[in-house]
């Protein structure tokens, strides 16, 4: 359980390091140009599906920058399709083991991306999804799991569905405040 752990965090920090070089990488590379910025977002999304990484957690990371880069020029259906290809990338791999965080982690950024899409229904789908692994053993940490919660508030209140949202938010206001 400890060498578990131990990866776990060991994936998480190479995480982080990988999105943080990122995106201050392609921000610096892009500039202010939104054609200039889209330009080299392809450029960067053809890179990495020529690149053979030896760890899919670094092709998993790029990924995800990638899409939020898209969610900040308002390409959301892009993002989408980015989250979808980070999924694809973990079949097969030890990130997709019962107990691993990242697929229930991008299951949370892929429902953030489908409700910023107006997708409610694809979000929840994927937020439900996320609560399938967690119930299967997969692990997540708080920060994840309060994402999942505002995630799934955001969509219902989208739906109409006030009391729900609130009801979600105090939750995640509560798993923050006990972290």
């Amino acid at each position: 359980a400890r060498r578990e752990r131990d990866a776990a965090l060991e994936q998480a920090k190479l995480q982080r390091g990988a999105n943080e070089f990122l995106q201050l990488l392609l921000r610096d590379a892009a500039g202010t140009d939104a054609g200039s910025i889209r330009r080299q977002l392809e450029r960067a999304s053809a890179l990495i599906d020529r690149t053979p990484f030896e760890a899919p957690i670094v092709k998993v990371a790029l990924l995800r920058q990638l899409a939020g880069r898209y969610v900040e020029i308002g390409d959301v259906t892009r993002a989408q399709a980015i989250m979808r290809r980070a999924i694809a990338s973990i079949e097969g791999t030890p990130l997709a083991a019962p107990a691993s965080s990242i697929p229930v982690s991008l299951a949370c950024s892929l429902a953030r991306d489908l409700n910023e899409g107006d997708d409610q229904a694809g979000a929840i789908a994927e937020l439900d999804r996320a609560d399938r692994l967690l119930a299967g053993g997969a692990q997540a940490g708080t920060t994840t799991l309060v994402e999942c919660i505002a995630t799934r508030a955001y969509a219902e209140s989208a739906l109409g569905h006030h009391d729900r949202s609130v009801a979600l938010m105090r939750d995640a206001l509560r798993r923050l405040a006990a972290d």
